[in-house]
């Protein structure tokens, strides 16, 4: 096998399990290392290194390639998505139905090698993200909580695995923000024309959208004044994030850009 055809596997092997999208679990991390104060020793670190290993490019990894085998007729749709390795020919239904097997084989394997709390929390979501992909995401107003509470169980369950859930209550704070993401992107695909690639789209017009967006901005502003430390500092941290993104797509090539490559 030449180098050239080993980099296009493996090219074509990020695109199908979305990389890029491993980055979500760094609120995975920021869970387990607030619950530790920030002052993780080395063996902390290591368990960390080792659960996200099974968490993102094992169990994720599975989970996005599935994710992709059902929606690869609705990405053809998609002038952003048409290029994914299912709808563009690279790769067959048949073979990322194994990728996506082996991959989330090996999570749930390699989990019951871990703390014993890893092995439910791979269970977990697992099933949120069936549930999501095959139900959820195609009935209004619930694709976005399901979409929202994926992002809450990456923080809670850090906070699990460290030992201490001392901050459960950002979970309120992550669902507002994470609902508030989920509308942007709702709100982008809208500008896009991609309703027939996205269904749950016909339900909503972009008026809607934004007044959701803006009504999820306000109640981080509620956070950020009324909240605990904890609440205020990430609250302030996503309201800027929010902005600029909300703002920046529409007005920025290059925040466009980095945006269009995260949810590509």
């Amino acid at each position: 096998m030449s180098v050239a055809n080993f980099g296009k596997i493996l090219r074509v092997y990020a695109r199908l399990t979305r990389v890029e999208d491993y980055t979500t679990f760094l609120q995975f991390v920021f869970g387990f290392l607030l619950a530790k104060n920030f002052s993780a020793t080395a063996a902390d670190l290591i368990l960390l290194g080792k659960t996200l290993l099974v968490l993102a490019p094992l169990l994720y990894g599975g989970i996005y390639t599935l994710n992709n085998i059902k929606d690869a007729e609705l990405d053809k749709l998609n002038p952003k998505k048409k290029d994914r390795p299912i709808p563009a020919g690279e790769v067959s239904k048949e073979a990322a139905s194994w990728i996506a097997m082996v991959l989330v084989g090996a999570g749930i394997l390699f989990s019951l090698f871990l703390p014993p709390q890893v092995f439910p929390m791979v269970l977990g979501f697992l099933a949120l993200n069936i549930l999501y992909t095959f139900w959820a995401k195609n009935v209004p107003y619930l694709s976005m909580l399901a979409n929202s509470a994926t992002h809450v169980l990456r923080l809670i369950s850090g906070m699990w695995l460290a030992g201490n859930l001392e901050y459960w209550y950002l979970a309120g704070i992550w669902v507002v923000l994470s609902f508030g993401g989920t509308v942007f992107r709702y709100i982008k695909e809208m500008s896009e024309g991609a309703i027939a690639s996205r269904p749950v789209l016909k339900f909503y017009t972009s008026r809607s959208l934004w007044r959701i967006f803006y009504g999820a901005m306000v109640v981080l502003v509620l956070f950020v004044i009324l909240g605990r430390f904890w609440e205020r500092i990430v609250g302030v941290f996503f309201l800027i994030w929010h902005t600029v993104g909300g703002i920046g797509y529409f007005h920025s090539k290059t925040i466009k850009k980095l945006i269009d490559f995260a949810w590509r």
